[in-house]
């Protein structure tokens, strides 16, 4: 494993190739956190995980002594919903999304890529949509699973993040700034744990590197 090494953790209907752009200056090595786990065997490398896949990377954190060099988290949940009425709501709507992801994806996918928490323009709505049809639509039972199956509602962070982060040489927690959910988990990460650099993006929404891939590349070559 070369030093340059970096383990990619994709969110709900990503792909392990989404870094790809990162080729030259990485050697990028996607893991879907909801087929296989992760080694206990992986030491000095980069991790970057997006959204769900953060979640389920914590997760793997909390139960393995793996150190890296860098963390970094993009668009990642990281604090429990406590309340138990808003779990059970959040069930019930991930629920309906997994019947939705079966009944009728491509109506599934525009109303899901049109929420203001994406930011898309019309073209990066379509071709998000064409995407995702490409690689997806054999496989609904499949997402409709891991919808219900690794829902926040059912996937919680790890209470030791200080800990975690602990573990390794740098970590990074990346939002977009129209993504006003993370927005402010970013604010509380700041006062909670200060040891993370928190880097903002103007004018983006949840998915930064399917949008500016350019911004993460620069970013992780600052790092």
């Amino acid at each position: 494993m070369s030093q340059n090494t970096l383990f990619f953790y994709p969110g709900f209907m990503g792909n392990c190739d989404e870094l790809s752009f990162l080729k030259g200056h990485y050697e990028t090595i996607g893991v879907d956190l909801t087929q296989q786990q992760i080694s206990n065997e992986i030491k000095d490398a980069h991790h970057y995980a997006y959204s769900m896949g953060g979640r389920l990377l914590l997760r793997e954190l909390s139960q393995k002594p793996i150190e890296g060099r860098l963390l970094v988290l993009e668009s990642v949940g990281l604090f429990n919903e406590l309340d138990p009425h808003k779990l059970a709501e959040r069930r019930k709507l991930d629920n309906k999304r997994a019947q939705a992801i079966i009944n009728d994806f491509p109506s599934f996918l525009e109303k899901w890529y049109s929420a203001p928490m994406w930011n898309f323009n019309k073209e990066e709505k379509t071709n998000k949509i064409k995407q995702q049809l490409k690689l997806f639509n054999d496989k609904k039972d499949q997402l409709a699973k891991t919808i219900i199956s690794y829902s926040p509602s059912n996937v919680q962070i790890p209470q030791d993040l200080g800990a975690i982060f602990g573990r390794f040489n740098k970590v990074i927690f990346l939002y977009g700034e129209r993504d006003e959910k993370y927005a402010k988990i970013a604010q509380r990460l700041k006062m909670e744990y200060p040891q993370v650099l928190v880097i903002s993006f103007p004018d983006l929404g949840h998915n930064i590197h399917f949008q500016r891939p350019e911004l993460i590349t620069e970013t992780l070559l600052k790092a």
